[in-house]
Formats: C-alpha cells, structure tokens, sequence
C-alpha cells in the first residue's frame, strides 16, 4: 500500500500516515431478507486516487455503491483515528452518510 509521507508525533516512537481507502458494497440476499454486504476494499494513492477510484469501482458489475474515506494513524501498533468521509457514490450503509 502507497501511503502519504509520514509524519512524526512529538513522543511518538511511530510514524502517522494517512491511508486512503474505497469500500465498495454489493446487494446480498440471504433467504427472504437482503441487504448491503461490502467487497474487497481497494487502496488508493492519495485523495484524488481514491475519487477516481470511487467512480470507476462505483459502476463494477454486482456493485451498488461504494464510499472513499481517509484514516490518520500508526500502519506499526494498528491505531487509527475514525474515517473522513471523502465521498460516496449509490447505496451504502445507512451509518456511512
């Protein structure tokens, strides 16, 4: 994964990144009841990366929406701070917009 320059914290023995990611989202039916199921994310280079990434995976066969997002934190301990919603595009989960 491509990920901005990293940035040291003042006390910080780690490196915080910025990772830009697209989670698409497909109609999955389970018996009677249906609903959002997400598929494979995919990386993106940076901000603009991830738009374009969002349009292109948005229009995929089987798939009904998607959402670009970034998260700030530490790729070493697993840390990160919650997602900034950078755009959405069709049907996603209800928590998302």
């Amino acid at each position: 994964m491509r990920i901005d320059t990293p940035t040291i914290t003042a006390g910080s023995e780690h490196a915080r990144t910025t990772v830009y990611v697209v989670q698409p989202f497909e109609l999955r039916t389970r018996g009677r009841q249906s609903g959002l199921a997400p598929t494979a994310p995919v990386q993106a280079r940076d901000r603009s990366h991830a738009m374009l990434l969002l349009e292109r995976t948005a229009h995929r066969t089987g798939i009904v929406g998607a959402v670009a997002f970034s998260r700030i934190g530490d790729t070493v301990t697993g840390e990160f701070e919650e997602p900034i919603i950078l755009g959405t595009l069709g049907q996603v989960p209800d928590d998302l917009v």
